[in-house]
Formats: C-alpha cells, sequence, structure tokens
C-alpha cells in the first residue's frame, strides 16, 4: 500500500516534466511570385511536402528536401525535426530528440501588401528551450528569398540558466538538373552554396543559405559561429537522421568564424549552420538568429546568387529599423569597424579613441562594435595597433567580423 502511495507523485512529476505540446505539427505554405515553401511550428521547413518544398513557379520543380533548426546542450540533449519521418528512430545508441510544436503555425497573407506572414511556437525535446519562428516572402520582383527568424528563450521546464547552448540550422538542398541527388558545394563569402552538377557553375541552378545572429556583442559579429556543407552519406544516411554523438563532434570542431570547405565538393549535402554555441541562456534571456534562404535558376553567376542574399539580409535589417514593434525582429549590425568617432573614415584619432578606452577610463566606442578593426568580435589594443598599421604601414584595411 505504502509503494503504491509513492508512486503517485512520481507519476505527477514525470507529467509536469514531459513537453507541454497542445498541437500536432502542421504546415502553412508562405509563397511569392517566384515561388512557395511549406513552414511549420516546429521551425521544420520543406518537409519533402510535393509542391511546397521551395517549390519553383517557373519550372514546376522542388528545390528542397527538409531543413529545420537543431537545438541543445550536449550530444545526449540535441533536438531537430529535419528528417522527421524519414525511418530514423531515437534509440540508446542515438539519443536524439524531436523539435515539438506549442503554438499551431499561423498565416497572414493580406495584412502587409509587401509580404506574407508566417508564425508559431515550439520546444525541444523536454521544454527546456523554447522558440518563435516567424517566416517572411516579400512580394517583390527580385525578392526570391526567405527570411525566417528564430527568438529562443527558457522553456517551461527550466529552473536554471541553460549552459552550452548550441543552436544550429540545417538544409537539405536538392537541385533540380543535377545527376540524381548529388551537387556541387561550395562557398560565396559568408554563404553555403550547393549548384547543380552537370552544368558549368555560372549556367546551372544554385541554392544558397546564410545565417545571421541579433546584433554585435563580444564574441558575436552579427554573422553565425560557423558552417560547412555534411555529405549526406557519411552524417545522415546511415542512421536516415543525423547521429547525435557524430554531430555533437562536428559543432565542436567547427573554428568560429569559419566556413569549412567539404570534402569531397561533388555528392548530397546538407548545409549545416552553428549559429550559437557555448551560450548561457538565462530564464529571462532572449536569443535571435536568422536563416536567409535563396536560390536561382539558369544563366546566374554566384554574384548574383550572393547579391539575393545580400537583399534577403537588407530586407531584414531595413524593416527591423522601419517598424521595430510590430514583429520580434533582429537588431542588425551596423557598423564601419574601425570609425570609432563617427566620421566617416580612419585617422589616428580613431586609434587614439580606443586607447583612451582601454587605458584611460575613456568613453567605449558607440556602438562598441566600431572599435572591433580586426574583426573577431572584441575590442582590444590589438585593434589600435591594427588600426595603426593600416593608416602608417599599409596594413590590412580595417573589417567588421561579419
Amino acid at each position: 500500500m505504502s509503494e503504491g502511495r509513492l508512486i503517485i507523485p512520481t507519476i505527477a512529476v514525470l507529467l509536469l516534466l514531459l513537453p507541454k505540446t497542445t498541437v500536432a505539427e502542421s504546415f502553412v505554405t508562405i509563397h511569392n511570385t517566384n515561388s512557395r515553401l511549406a513552414v511549420s511550428e516546429t521551425s521544420r521547413i520543406a518537409a519533402d511536402i510535393p509542391g511546397g518544398s521551395y517549390h519553383n513557379y517557373a519550372t514546376g520543380d522542388d528545390w528542397l528536401r527538409d531543413g529545420s533548426l537543431i537545438i541543445g546542450t550536449g550530444p545526449d540533449h540535441l533536438s531537430w525535426s529535419i528528417y522527421n519521418g524519414a525511418g530514423g528512430t531515437p534509440d540508446a545508441e542515438n539519443n536524439y530528440g524531436s523539435l515539438l510544436p506549442i503554438e499551431a503555425i499561423q498565416i497572414d497573407s493580406t495584412t502587409y501588401p509587401t509580404f506574407q506572414y508566417a508564425w508559431g511556437k515550439g520546444t525541444d525535446r523536454d521544454s527546456t528551450v523554447g522558440f518563435t519562428v516567424q517566416y517572411f516572402t516579400p512580394a517583390v520582383a527580385d525578392s526570391d528569398f526567405v527570411v525566417m527568424i528564430y527568438s529562443l528563450y527558457a522553456g517551461i521546464n527550466a529552473s536554471a540558466p541553460i549552459q552550452n547552448l548550441f543552436v544550429g540550422f540545417a538544409a537539405d538542398w536538392d537541385l533540380p538538373s543535377g545527376a540524381g541527388s548529388a551537387d556541387n558545394a561550395g562557398i560565396v563569402g559568408y554563404s553555403l552554396l550547393q549548384s547543380a552538377i552537370g552544368s558549368m557553375v555560372s549556367e546551372g541552378n544554385h541554392a544558397a543559405t546564410s545565417g545571421y545572429l541579433d546584433g554585435w556583442s563580444a564574441g558575436n559579429c552579427g554573422y553565425y559561429q560557423g558552417g560547412t556543407l555534411l555529405s549526406n552519406a557519411s552524417y545522415v544516411d546511415p542512421w536516415n537522421t543525423f547521429h547525435s554523438d557524430s554531430l555533437w563532434q562536428l559543432i565542436q570542431a567547427i573554428p568560429d568564424r569559419v566556413i569549412v570547405t567539404p570534402d569531397p565538393v561533388i555528392g548530397n549535402f546538407t548545409s549545416f549552420f552553428s549559429l550559437i554555441r557555448g551560450k548561457t541562456l538565462g530564464l529571462s534571456d532572449t536569443l535571435r538568429c536568422s536563416i536567409v534562404l535563396t536560390r536561382s535558376t539558369g544563366n546566374l553567376t554566384q554574384a548574383s546568387i550572393s547579391a539575393a542574399l545580400i537583399r534577403g539580409y537588407d530586407w531584414l535589417c531595413t524593416h527591423s529599423t522601419s517598424n521595430p514593434t510590430e514583429f520580434d525582429w533582429m537588431v542588425c549590425v551596423d557598423c564601419i569597424c574601425g570609425d570609432t568617432d563617427g566620421s566617416g573614415n580612419f585617422s589616428i584619432g580613431d586609434a587614439v579613441h580606443i586607447i583612451n578606452y582601454i587605458f584611460g577610463g575613456g568613453p567605449p566606442p558607440i556602438p562598441l562594435c566600431l572599435g572591433d578593426t580586426d574583426g573577431n568580435c572584441s575590442v582590444s589594443i590589438g585593434d589600435a595597433v591594427y588600426l595603426i598599421n593600416y593608416i602608417f604601414g599599409g596594413g590590412a584595411a580595417p573589417h567588421c567580423g561579419f
């Protein structure tokens, strides 16, 4: 009898710890004049849905197999929704979890004449980390891009600050006109590029993914922590999903603010971004990051698709500035790094400003990113030396780390 009485509160505690999921995962389709994409409240996109996987109206092709956030604090605490239903199953050897829905995805196609907007809420495997997802598709002629914004916060089961948080994003492009599922993998600036194999890079179908962080702070230059293109033959196919231990080892190995060139460069790839790594998420904190997707078809250069990504980021930043309260926008970085006094050019006075701030108790550059001349996401005496070398020694020009 006493054992029975002890079981009841144990069950109650376990029920309290279960994720608060009140809806099943659902999808809506956002679109513009060029394409449409299925999106969900769990951050999952495409999901191999025919006609909704970044569907190209002009060609009738689907371009994107699957994609989602990846959230966790260690190899036994990773969650994603990409590849759900593809045959992979969590077990003792691959202990991953799924991103789960909290509030069903909704779409607004009428309120805003210049874009479509969809939004929803999800959580990680045990409601330690919650998130809001927002999707935007601008309705202008040169806007074949999708902007996705993620706001992450402590979930209902978080009782203390969340340590060592990782947030990433994976997109499995499957470009038309390729040799089966094989693509050329490459890097354009700060983006991951895939091009249909069997044609010249400048003449084939291209798809690109890029990631951005909220504002500028110590260790955060406004761009993702790092990224690479993963060979599906090694990282996905053996388990029909990612393998949590292998993925966590990769996460730790990607250098800060570096895109790792894949090897081999031809095959079936998943674009993988390390957006936030090793962060502490306080119980009242919010971390924001964004992904921009774009694609081009026929006779467009790599520079053209890079420009499309820049248009996506500019669109995000313009709307963040012009209407900062209506949506949960990110704060975009707006700095001429090295121009600490805001004069519009670089001078010895900028170096003196940094030195006075570091050693003399002088005022900091405002915003602080103005003092980051060497692009390492911090302000130190090294930034003053870097600037002096540029002015007097013919050194490299100041640059932001984004």
